[in-house]
């Protein structure tokens, strides 16, 4: 998805680039019926910003706004005036979910004072991160996803029968796989708590590189 804030879209043109008929015609469809925002935006809120969907399905995804994006608090609503979740990260950025963008169009949000609206149940603790679906558990010696488990099937998705698991840091220095090498100890540290994005951080040593830092999120919903 891409997002713009009113009146400061820019898209670059030239003779090298070709034009983009998935986000013409989004443009063209931002004031269909179904997402149209200036039909039922809040009249007192000025400014907003529009989430396109470029892809011919609904899509709902999280949307990241950089730390400098000008905003007067944490909380988001949407072209109706209902809040949406969000969250404030601890690297400044504001992430919100944005739902069920109509295919090739897209939605108008305003980013208001207050507080989040707190929902989801995205939760990071110790090696493990869950959500409503999914449990993830990272290995405290390796950093790597041993175990993937989601509500809707049984067992672990994770096949680990081969020694390695998924998110696996491998280095090879030549042709012999012999000579195959992992990364070092590792240590754990919660970054995100929730409850709409939940994060594990994995450092450590590595060969091939100076440090090696791993972050597996999880989402809500």
């Amino acid at each position: 998805m891409t997002h713009k804030e009113k009146g400061h879209y820019r898209q670059k043109h030239g003779p090298d680039r070709k034009p983009n008929p998935e986000l013409a015609e989004a443009l063209k469809n931002r004031g269909s019926p179904i997402s149209s925002p200036a039909a039922s935006s809040p009249p007192h809120l000025p400014g907003g910003l529009d989430v396109f969907n470029t892809c011919s399905w609904p899509r709902t995804e999280l949307v990241t706004l950089p730390k400098d994006f000008p905003a007067a608090g944490d909380r988001v609503i949407d072209d109706r005036g209902r809040p949406v979740p969000s969250q404030r990260l601890g690297t400044g950025e504001l992430v919100f979910l944005a739902r069920e963008i109509p295919p090739l169009a897209g939605k108008r949000y305003w980013v208001t004072g207050g507080a989040p609206q707190v929902e989801g149940k995205a939760l990071a603790g110790g090696a493990v991160l869950e959500n409503e679906t999914l449990r993830v558990r990272v290995d405290e010696k390796t950093g790597g996803i041993v175990d993937l488990r989601s509500n809707e099937t049984d067992g672990n998705l994770v096949d680990t029968a081969s020694g390695h698991a998924l998110n696996d840091y491998l280095y090879l220095p030549g042709d012999d796989p012999a000579g195959l090498r992992r990364n070092g100890p590792v240590t754990l540290r919660v970054k995100e708590k929730g409850p709409l994005v939940a994060s594990l951080v994995v450092e450590s040593g590595a060969p091939g590189c100076r440090r090696l830092e791993r972050e597996v999120r999880l989402t809500a919903g």
